[in-house]
């Protein structure tokens, strides 16, 4: 399935699946930030988000599958199902990045109201 995101986006989503962490410079603006509402954490910069999606992706073992993307102007929120080594796996999620510049500023990571056991 190919959904129409930015670029920034698409890339980021592609480097959270595949671990290609470098390629996050290209989309991050120097002072992003990330909500991770589930896990209570907030990350700024690029290399702490980096970080923070390595470890992730090592403590987890994340994939996550685009279900959805609504773009209005700078806010684009794309819907994952989720799945890896943590509870209630596979699970929704919803990313809704604020973009600036064509550089993503914010990332909020919201647990989907929607869980359902797939």
């Amino acid at each position: 399935m190919k959904l129409k995101m930015p670029k920034a986006v698409a890339t980021y989503m592609d480097a959270t699946n595949s671990a290609d962490l470098d390629s996050l410079d290209a989309c991050l603006a120097p002072d992003a930030k990330i909500s991770d509402v589930g896990e209570n954490d907030r990350i700024t910069g690029v290399a702490a988000i980096k970080e923070f999606i390595r470890d992730s992706r090592e403590k987890f073992k994340l994939h996550a599958a685009i279900q959805n993307v609504d773009n209005v102007g700078e806010k684009v929120t794309v819907t994952t199902l989720t799945s890896g080594d943590f509870p209630s796996s596979p699970q929704y999620f919803h990313y809704e990045f604020t973009l600036v510049g064509g550089l993503i500023r914010n990332i909020d990571i919201l647990p989907g109201e929607d869980n359902v056991k797939v």
